[in-house]
């Protein structure tokens, strides 16, 4: 999904955004993406968590995606997925999180959440 997505919007830009401490089923496309010329921005983990809510809210015309996953399993944060939706949206960008760690622990809402897959 992360790859057809990024492949189909590069005349947009070439810019993903993800977290340091995604699942490798988003860092390996991150990566694959890297190799094919796209800048990948790995934002960095802190005590709570991973957030990309200061990526979204610049200005960076490249960005055409943002990854986040919605909770971590390791250690049990929860990104603020719909802010980052949003924040994302206003500029254009699409969102994917990767909620498997979430669903049928915590109560999950696509609709709420506001991302696009």
């Amino acid at each position: 999904m992360i790859l057809g997505v990024a492949r189909l919007l590069r005349s947009r830009g070439r810019h993903v955004v993800t977290s340091a401490v995604e699942h490798p089923a988003v860092l390996e496309p991150c990566a694959a993406l890297a190799a094919e010329g796209f800048r990948v921005t790995r934002v960095p983990w802190t005590r709570r968590g991973a957030s990309a809510r200061p990526t979204c809210g610049r200005s960076d015309p490249e960005t055409i995606l943002v990854t986040v996953m919605h909770a971590n399993n390791e250690v049990g944060t929860i990104e603020p997925v719909a802010e980052i939706a949003r924040l994302a949206h206003e500029r254009g960008i699409l969102v994917h999180t990767d909620a498997a760690q979430s669903v049928g622990k915590i109560p999950v809402d696509v609709g709420e959440l506001g991302v696009d897959f």
